[in-house]
């Protein structure tokens, strides 16, 4: 909660626990908050419970799973070789106004050093499984790709690392038109599930991928907007929509590329609507639709030391 200032004509305050601090004119709540009633009540803070709290180690991503409401937590294993994947809970305790924690460890992703978490950060997407009960895929580290229903990791590309090594290599994940997307490590590939199994990457199950093409430069990301799936490059941006077909179910539109990159995988961040990232010539964009905005100001058009 942000903190408070409220005028008030004479008295004093000692300062309390909540954190009340005064002057002539006015007093500021630092671990307080007033209710609708003008009434001083201590801040709300966050308590753990359970018997794994795994609060002092580094958490590399965090995502809300509406359906479960609950967060989604990849945390740093404690030898900061592997990392944990956590469902995290919050609970009400209004006897003395606390929102309560409570972590459940999913499973463990192993290889993944905490330079390769900062490298290649933590992708998740929601997609349906084979039973249409909706599930979670993810990727760090620029490792496996693992789907989660909340209470088991399963690692999807142990069963097929053999026909495709590159599924061993995924820096991010997507869905789009019934089938699971994945970003392969310092690559133009782009490989697809099957559209009745998600899970299945295989060519004889339908699977298989693409690459970008306008240009041959490295992609960094892999973002879905709309119907359309925007591939970000280091030199160029490329725009695919689903065909329907079951043979080539990716088409690049023709033309529809643009002429600039990104800088690096983690400086481009999107909302509902737009893409805002730090392009190759390290220029703060706004990317909405096919036409790019430039958001840096023009006495500083060059964010050198972002």
């Amino acid at each position: 909660m942000a903190e408070v200032k409220i005028p008030i004509f004479g008295g004093t305050f000692d300062t309390d626990d909540t954190g009340i601090t005064s002057s002539k004119d006015d007093f500021e709540i630092r671990n307080g908050y007033l209710d609708k009633n003008r009434t001083i009540h201590k801040r709300p803070v966050m308590r753990e419970s359970g018997t794994d709290n795994p609060t002092a180690r580094d958490i590399k991503g965090l995502i809300w799973w509406n359906a479960e409401q609950a967060f989604i937590a990849m945390i740093m294993g404690s030898g900061n070789t592997s990392v944990d994947v956590y469902k995290v809970t919050i609970t009400l305790d209004n006897t003395i106004y606390p929102s309560v924690l409570a972590y459940t460890l999913i499973g463990n992703i192993p290889s993944v050093t905490t330079a390769l978490a900062d490298q290649y950060r933590p992708s998740f997407v929601l997609a349906p499984n084979t039973s249409n009960a909706e599930v979670m895929y993810m990727c760090v580290g620029g490792t496996k790709v693992y789907q989660t229903d909340a209470t088991s990791l399963v690692d999807i590309s142990a069963a097929q690392s053999t026909a495709i090594t590159a599924l061993d290599t995924v820096v991010e994940v997507e869905y789009l038109n019934r089938r699971v997307l994945a970003l392969v490590k310092d690559t133009q590939q782009v490989y697809y599930s099957s559209s009745t199994d998600p899970e299945d990457f295989l060519i004889a199950s339908g699977g298989g991928f693409f690459e970008a093409e306008s240009n041959p430069d490295k992609l960094q990301r892999m973002i879905v907007k709309g119907q359309e799936l925007v591939l970000m490059g280091t030199d160029t941006i490329d725009y695919y929509y689903g065909t329907g077909d079951s043979t080539v179910p990716y088409a690049r539109f023709e033309g529809g590329e643009l002429d600039i990159g990104l800088t690096e995988r983690g400086l481009a961040v999107s909302d509902d609507n737009d893409i805002y990232f730090l392009d190759n010539n390290r220029k703060f964009k706004l990317l909405r639709g096919k036409q790019t905005k430039d958001l840096s100001l023009p006495h500083a058009e060059k964010l050198q030391l972002v």
